[in-house]
């Protein structure tokens, strides 16, 4: 299949209709990926570390007059409080101050899509997550930042220091539209008091994990659990088994393919894993309760998003097994390691009267600089390599090595205007499968039937 990016763009689809999708496919990618634990996060910073490679340039002078920039942000999230602390350093240093017009995710969308048909001026930058990204470049609102990024009194970007990936969601023909300042990804979770006392160590393929799974299942304590629950939830974890038995979604002219051999060994392969080794009724859990299931002990291994989760789990405060938990990387299957990339960025509205101040605020947000002052202490995830190489910071956030190296190889799921529904009908019927409602092939055949149904209403094939 082609690269997402190919896919994108291989039909033509009206401005307005590529944002109302991406803005739903966004939703549930915030709803799957950002669930929280069922605990807060701390939001004092640390005193920033040393970083392990050289971080970006300062940049030259500030502007001489004060200036004010105008930001739709996500609100009333574990995202808010950084952001809201950077702003505050960032005005210190420049003179330039950012205002936040903080606001829940739907409604934030809704806001910024009415601003982008109207061609507003109320906004320097908006902030976007991955899946809203092609409908927003396609829009004609924003600006590419590459004469910024090559003007060296505006101080240098390190741009060879972003994960590939996570840079490559912000570009559109060879242009770059945002700098990520951070990302999500999953992690394998696991019980390091359990796994000495059985003589284990965590698992190096997915055949590994399910053997330990089943062994580590002894009494109160259950060897597996990861997000199952309808829709988004399964899709998620879903996605990610997929890649790694070598399957996709779709072929070159989007016909589903995701029922095929692959596909249904990664949906057995998940069907079995959680009927065998996870607890009663953990077949519809969502990334929450899973997050509680280890912070109580009842699980030995568990397989989850990494932000606002990773954090707290050994949290005393907040964990009757802090200190007993590990973090490794989820392992690969028969093709490889496969599972789901989230990242955001700010994005400069082409039309602003402040494009240099909004840029510097950009690059600053996108920096390793912010990430280490506000971003860690709040459990967000980074998008630099120099992060996550950053034997300091490790000694605080031991999950940083193996985010570092999920991030290698996560993935998107195709962006289409139809992303939102094809993922919630494969979720659906994944959740079918592990409930026992469904055989798996039987589940993916309807699903591959409802999927192309869908896509032929899009205009997709005759």
């Amino acid at each position: 299949m082609r690269r997402n990016s190919d896919h994108a763009t291989s039909r033509p689809v009206s401005r307005r209709r590529l944002l109302r999708a991406a803005y739903g496919a966004a939703a549930i990618a915030l709803l799957g990926a950002c669930a929280p634990a069922p605990t807060p996060v701390p939001t004092q910073a640390p005193a920033p570390t040393q970083a392990a490679t050289k971080a970006p340039a300062p940049a030259a002078a500030p502007p001489t007059t004060k200036e004010a920039i105008t930001l739709s942000w996500l609100g009333a999230t574990v995202f808010e409080r950084p952001h809201q602390m950077a702003g505050e350093a960032f005005e210190q240093e420049t003179g330039i101050k950012v205002r936040f017009l903080f606001l829940p995710y739907g409604e934030m969308v809704n806001k910024q899509q009415l601003a982008i048909t109207a061609k507003s001026a109320d906004y320097d930058l908006m902030v976007a997550e991955a899946l809203l990204v092609p409908g927003y470049i396609k829009s004609g609102f924003f600006t590419p930042i590459d004469d910024f990024t090559k003007t060296a009194s505006l101080g240098d970007a390190a741009l060879d220091d972003v994960f590939p990936a996570a840079l490559d969601v912000f570009k559109a023909e060879g242009k770059l539209y945002g700098i990520p300042y951070q990302t999500s990804t999953q992690l394998l979770y696991y019980r390091t008091d359990l796994f000495e006392s059985a003589g284990l160590k965590p698992p190096k393929t997915l055949q590994e994990m399910s053997e330990q799974a089943r062994k580590l299942k002894q009494g109160d304590v259950f060897g597996y659990a990861t997000p199952t629950a309808p829709g988004i939830f399964a899709i998620n974890m879903y996605s990610g088994f997929l890649w790694s038995f070598g399957g996709d979604f779709f072929d070159a002219k989007w016909q589903p393919i995701f029922n095929g051999t692959a596909g249904v060994q990664a949906l057995e392969y998940f069907v079995d894993i959680v009927r065998s080794a996870g607890p009663p009724g953990s077949d519809i859990w969502h990334n929450g309760q899973v997050a509680e299931a280890m912070q109580k002990g009842l699980v030995a291994m568990s397989q989850n998003w990494a932000p606002n989760i990773a954090s707290v789990m050994n949290d005393p405060k907040l964990s009757t097994v802090a200190g007993k938990v590990g973090f490794a990387t989820v392992p690969p299957g028969p093709a490889g390691r496969g599972v789901r990339l989230v990242a955001w960025s700010d994005m400069i509205v082409a039309g602003t009267k402040h494009r240099e101040a909004a840029y510097r605020w950009l690059r600053y947000a996108g920096s390793a600089e912010y990430y280490r002052k506000f971003g860690a202490p709040t459990g967000l995830i980074f998008a630099r390599k120099s992060v996550g190489a950053d034997a300091a910071l490790a000694k605080s956030y031991p999950y940083f090595p193996p985010v570092a190296e999920m991030l290698q190889s996560a993935r998107l799921v195709p962006v289409i205007p139809e992303t939102n529904e094809f993922t919630t009908v494969i979720g659906d019927q994944v959740n079918a499968a592990i409930v026992g409602k469904t055989k798996p092939k039987d589940a993916l055949d309807a699903a591959a039937a409802s999927v192309r149904d869908i896509l032929k209403r899009g205009g997709y094939y005759p």
